[in-house]
């Protein structure tokens, strides 16, 4: 009859664990994982650019792109009203004729207010 020799150094674990810890090895391991995600603090505020000029949105876009670093394409609006207009022909003619006139839109107030998230401004600012 052929017997298995037993190897004695994979004995079964015991049940229950011994009060005395000298009749065995035990390995205790304690493992405390924590996960810390990094918080992102999320800022948003609120700016406001106002400006007057002849052309105060395009003014408006210029220092947005100076401010932010990027380029903003503008096309000024067809003016169909009068008094959209303002003659400055004896402000700017130094020659003392007033023909042909000068005729400029006239310098408007333009405030734009918009959001800005971590340093990033939103597209889609609604108040």
């Amino acid at each position: 009859m052929n017997r298995r020799r037993r190897n004695n150094s994979c004995r079964p674990l015991p049940t229950s664990l011994p009060n005395n810890l000298e009749s065995g090895c035990v390995i205790a391991a304690s493992v405390n994982v924590r996960l810390i995600a990094q918080q992102h603090v999320d800022t948003v505020s609120t700016e406001v650019i106002t400006v007057s000029d002849i052309r105060p949105v395009a003014d408006a876009l210029l220092s947005l792109e100076r401010k932010y670093g990027v380029v903003i394409s503008y096309e000024d609006p067809e003016y169909v009203y009068w008094g959209d207009f303002q003659d400055v022909t004896t402000k700017v003619r130094h020659d003392g004729k007033s023909f042909p006139r000068v005729i400029v839109p006239k310098s408007i107030p333009f405030r734009f207010r918009f959001l800005v998230r971590s340093g990033n401004p939103q597209e889609d600012t609604e108040f």
